[in-house]
């Protein structure tokens, strides 16, 4: 069981759960000076070839395609 600070019963369903309005505001931006620069994921196990994780090569490759839209530029023409 768990403490509920506020009610969402009579919320609408299109705002968020929380009130912003209750969130704390700060002037100044966080110190991000401590994260670790990011570093690329090896999709790779060479030990383990039947691993789930070399399969995710592919997989991954798919999603980068989709992500960076490889789209015909040629606008399409539509008989109305």
């Amino acid at each position: 069981m768990s403490a509920q600070i506020f009610s969402t019963r009579n919320r609408p369903f299109y705002v968020a759960a929380i009130p912003t309005k209750q969130l704390v505001h700060v002037a100044k931006a966080a110190d991000l000076s401590d994260v670790p620069p990011t570093e690329p994921v090896s999709f790779k196990h060479q030990t383990a070839p039947q691993s789930l994780v070399n399969a995710t090569a592919s997989y991954q490759a798919v999603l980068d395609t989709i992500r960076n839209a490889l789209i015909n530029k040629k606008m399409g023409s539509t008989s109305i």
